[in-house]
């Protein structure tokens, strides 16, 4: 009888250690201050796993992330598409999109926001130390800028970056 794992354990336990086929991020990620990532590895003898992040370099860190596993070829072609709608992703260093990923990590936490829940599996899809790191600008102006949106719980939020870091730590730019 053939015992199998399940995913969120499989990614924590080899996630970092699988090949990567590819990764990519939006090439005007430094000018927006948001990028997308997506993460592509080798599941050996079958299909990849992907990790995909969304990153507000601004204010939130990583706004939203998940994962997957067992993920086809013509799957992950879709993937792609829904990511990079209206712009295209280009191909991007592992380190680099790693280093981006985790420094928004620790910048939303600094920011009083709890990391996302799918964060406790898809962090293991990326690599510890980033290797020639680069300097990353987060925040605007010298500050964390919320830009408020009609997804979000903006009043949660505001109150989180009011705890962490004083009414005066932040500036907020209605929608």
């Amino acid at each position: 009888m053939t015992k199998h794992i399940k995913p969120e354990k499989y990614i924590k336990d080899r996630g970092q250690s699988l090949v990567v086929k590819v990764c990519y991020l939006n090439s005007d990620w430094q000018e927006i201050g948001k990028a997308t990532i997506l993460i592509v590895k080798h599941i050996p003898k079958t299909n990849y796993i992907i990790g995909s992040y969304q990153i507000d370099l601004h204010c939130l860190g990583v706004k939203q992330t998940a994962w997957g596993y067992g993920v086809t070829e013509k799957k992950l072609g879709e993937i792609y598409s829904r990511l990079g709608a209206g712009k295209p992703l280009a191909e991007a260093e592992y380190s680099l999109c790693s280093q981006i990923i985790r420094e928004a990590n620790e910048f939303g936490i600094k920011n009083g926001l709890t990391p996302l829940t799918n964060f406790e599996t898809s962090q293991y899809l990326i690599e510890d130390v980033s290797e020639n790191p680069i300097q990353i600008t987060f925040g605007k102006a010298g500050k964390p800028h919320y830009k408020k949106d009609e997804f979000s719980n903006n009043d949660l939020i505001i109150s989180q970056l009011t705890a962490a870091l004083g009414a005066d730590g932040f500036t907020v730019e209605e929608m």
